[in-house]
């Protein structure tokens, strides 16, 4: 596959301490080998595009799906942290990125960098939990090999939750 999209889902919170800049090594890493890897050998046009959504308390900034590998280190370079970790918030947002219908790819990921479990999402793992519990069953009916009959099965019982929006994220005190 040459056309990819990724979306990284990255953990900005304060839980991460000193590791909060491997992450941010690791991720910009990330982005570097997939346009090596993924670009047309003779033109050296880019095929793939990797989308970032920066979560801690709320989602705090989302970087669209891009094959600007430059823009999106630097964007990596500006993150800051933030104090708690909103992980479910962070995943569906990557997620409707990922189900967007205009989005033209051959392969599509999620890759998430945490340290820890959610606990600030607005959303909670009782609303979504039987969509990140069938997580893997639509990761494997995305490959055209999947013959599995309880796969399929499995893929009508899913929701794909709607993006969340930095608006549908503001909290009220």
């Amino acid at each position: 596959l040459t056309k990819i999209a990724v979306v990284l889902v990255l953990d900005i919170s304060a839980s991460l301490g000193g590791d909060f800049q491997k992450v941010k090594q690791f991720a910009k890493q990330f982005t570097q080998i997939v346009a090596q890897n993924t670009s047309d050998t003779g033109s050296g046009a880019l095929h793939s595009k990797v989308g970032i959504v920066a979560f801690s308390t709320i989602i705090s900034q989302i970087i669209p799906l891009s094959p600007n590998s430059p823009q999106l280190s630097a964007f990596i370079d500006s993150l800051h942290q933030g104090q708690f970790t909103a992980l479910y918030d962070g995943m569906v947002t990557g997620i409707g990125m990922l189900t967007d219908p205009t989005l033209q790819a051959d392969g599509r990921a999620l890759v998430t960098f945490t340290d820890g479990t959610d606990n600030s999402s607005i959303i909670s793992s009782t609303t979504y939990g039987s969509f990140f519990t069938g997580l893997a069953s639509i990761i494997l009916l995305s490959s055209p090999k999947s013959q599995n009959p309880q796969v399929r099965k499995n893929k009508d019982k899913i929701t794909i939750p709607k993006p969340i929006t930095k608006q549908k994220l503001s909290r009220t005190s």
